[in-house]
């Protein structure tokens, strides 16, 4: 009697090599499907010949789900998705993972990677690696599905409202929620404002303060206002390599940002107050926040929050 057995495809897309399309047998005893894209998968056809050479940032946005009719075999089949491409709209990781998250009810792991110059990414997980650790062996495709998924990392970018919305959506059970940037890269232009609050389960924040500070400032500003209405105020310090993290007064805080010759970038994160807060800057060192208190922790996430999209 023959049984029956769950098979797992892991989904690759890039834009690399547009006629590239593979299908293989990994390792890992699962099937690996190479797809190179082309704009034309991905942006809706332009309305008339004037607007060709429009940018494409400016095209909307539509992703295709198979058609059932001609296959009995759908995303649901997909365990994780890799997506890696050099354009620079904004909204196409959004709308990759939207597409991952309605349509891959088994997903594990998805990751959309930009290789552009601002190298943002986004990356979900349900059982993330550990910093520094070896894998030995051959690895085991694990059971968990979509509902899984706790970990939740960016790279380069400041979570948007309508990410944490989607987020919130299809990843309730989120854990854990990573911020991370290159250090060779500039902070994204919009300030770090989020509402964490609808996520009752999440239990940390790791950022890299990078991307709290403005371009050339080693000072910033973090606002926590937390679900009961109770509030901390925090001064961010960069002394290369150290980070200073020292707990201020609302009365403190408007008075030092209004006495900086320049603007001073001030982060505003609303969540319960049970989060703890991970502040990092290099590799070694960082500032953890939890409950108001302030302590020092060493080494464990720095490596994620300077190299996000690596993981």
């Amino acid at each position: 009697m023959r049984r029956n057995k769950t098979i797992y495809c892991r989904a690759n897309y890039d834009h690399y090599e547009s006629a590239c399309k593979s299908f293989s047998l990994t390792p890992d005893d699962y099937l690996c499907f190479n797809y190179s894209l082309k704009e034309s998968d991905y942006y809706l056809p332009l309305n008339n010949q004037d607007s060709e050479q429009e940018d494409s940032s400016t095209r909307p946005i539509q992703l295709l789900t198979p058609n059932l009719s001609t296959s009995m075999i759908g995303p649901e089949v997909i365990f994780r998705m890799d997506v890696i491409l050099g354009d620079t709209d904004l909204n196409l990781p959004l709308e990759f993972l939207r597409y991952a998250l309605v349509n891959c009810p088994n997903l594990q792991r998805f990751l959309y990677k930009s290789t552009s110059n601002y190298n943002r990414s986004i990356c979900i997980e349900a059982e993330p690696k550990m910093s520094g650790g070896i894998v030995k062996g051959k690895k085991k495709v694990s059971t968990a599905t979509q509902k899984d998924i706790k970990v939740v990392k960016t790279g380069n970018m400041v979570p948007s409202k309508e990410l944490l919305r989607l987020l919130h959506k299809y990843l309730p059970a989120t854990e854990k929620l990573i911020c991370g940037m290159n250090d060779f890269k500039d902070p994204p232009t919009e300030l770090f404002e989020v509402d964490l609050i609808p996520f009752i389960h999440l239990k940390s924040v790791q950022l890299n303060v990078l991307l709290l500070c403005d371009e050339d400032q080693d000072t910033a500003y973090l606002e926590l206002q937390f679900a009961d209405r109770d509030c901390g105020y925090y001064c961010l310090k960069i002394d290369d390599p150290d980070l200073t993290v020292t707990k201020i007064t609302l009365k403190q805080m408007k008075k030092q940002i209004g006495e900086a010759n320049k603007s001073i970038r001030k982060a505003v994160i609303k969540c319960h107050k049970r989060v703890r807060f991970r502040l990092s800057y290099e590799y070694s060192m960082g500032v953890e926040i939890c409950n108001g208190k302030n302590s020092i922790f060493y080494g464990g996430v720095n490596l994620e929050l300077l190299y996000p999209h690596s993981f």
